[in-house]
C-alpha cells in the first residue's frame, strides 16, 4: 500500500477555532434573546456544519431564520482569534516535501475557509479544499472525501483521512480510506465516549497520532514499509 494523499479536517485538527465559534454562536443567541453557551457546549455542537450547530442551539425549526445571523457574526470573527495547533505547519511541510497531495476536507462553509487560511498563512499548503456545500452531503457522509479524491485524481484507498472526531473516521471508512485521529479537538456530543481512545477501542478509527507531524511520519513510514 502506498498512500498518495492526506485528507485533513479543519476545526479541531488543523486549527483551534473554538473561540470564534463560541463568539459567533453567543452573538446569535443574544440577537435571539437567549442565554449564552459555554465553550464546552460550543465544542460539543461542532462537527457537522453550521446548520447543525445552529439547530443544536435554537432548534431545527428555527435554522432558516438564525443560520444567516450566525454566519454574519462568524464572518466578522473568522480568523481573528483562531490558532494553528502545534506542529501543523511542520506536518504540512513534511507531506508536501514527500510529494503527498494534501486536501482540507471540512464541514465548515467553504466561503470561510479561504479567508481563514490566508490569515493563518497556510493557504498555499493545500492542493484543494472541500468545504461545506461543495459536496451533496457533509461528513460523516463520504461524499466530501470522495469529491476531494476526484479533485486530486486519486483513489480513496490511496488516501488517509486525518481528523479529530467520529465523523471524520466514519466518513473515511465509508469512502474506503484509512483514518488517523488526533487526541485533541472537538469530539462532539459524545464527549469522552467519542474521544480518540474510545474510537480506536471501538474500531471506528484505525490509529491515533498525537499531532499532524506524527500523522505525516505515519504516512511516510507506511509508504517506506
Amino acid at each position: 500500500m502506498t498512500y498518495r494523499a492526506a485528507l485533513i479536517d479543519l476545526d479541531g485538527t488543523l486549527v483551534d477555532t473554538l473561540s470564534e465559534i463560541a463568539a459567533a454562536a453567543n452573538a446569535m443567541l443574544r440577537d435571539a434573546g437567549r442565554s449564552p453557551i459555554t465553550d464546552q457546549a460550543a465544542s460539543e455542537a461542532v462537527g457537522e456544519g453550521a446548520s447543525s450547530l445552529v439547530a443544536a442551539l435554537v432548534g431545527k425549526a428555527e435554522v432558516d431564520r438564525w443560520l444567516p445571523v450566525y454566519m454574519a457574526h462568524y464572518r466578522r470573527h473568522n480568523g481573528t482569534s483562531a490558532t494553528l495547533y502545534p506542529l501543523v505547519r511542520e506536518g504540512l511541510a513534511a507531506l508536501r516535501a514527500a510529494g503527498i497531495a494534501v486536501a482540507c476536507v471540512t464541514n465548515k462553509p467553504s466561503e470561510l475557509v479561504g479567508p481563514l487560511f490566508d490569515r493563518l498563512g497556510i493557504a498555499d499548503r493545500f492542493d484543494c479544499v472541500v468545504g461545506g456545500g461543495d459536496a451533496p452531503e457533509k461528513k460523516p457522509h463520504p461524499a466530501p472525501l470522495l469529491h476531494a479524491c476526484t479533485l486530486l485524481k486519486v483513489a480513496p484507498g490511496d488516501c488517509v483521512m486525518i481528523g479529530d472526531s467520529k465523523n471524520d473516521a466514519i466518513a473515511a471508512s465509508a469512502a474506503g480510506a484509512y483514518s488517523l485521529t488526533v487526541p485533541y479537538g472537538y469530539p462532539g456530543f459524545g464527549g469522552a465516549a467519542d474521544n480518540a481512545a474510545a474510537l480506536l477501542e471501538r474500531g471506528i478509527t484505525c490509529a491515533i497520532v498525537p499531532d499532524l507531524l506524527a500523522a505525516a511520519h505515519w504516512i511516510l513510514d507506511a509508504n517506506r514499509a
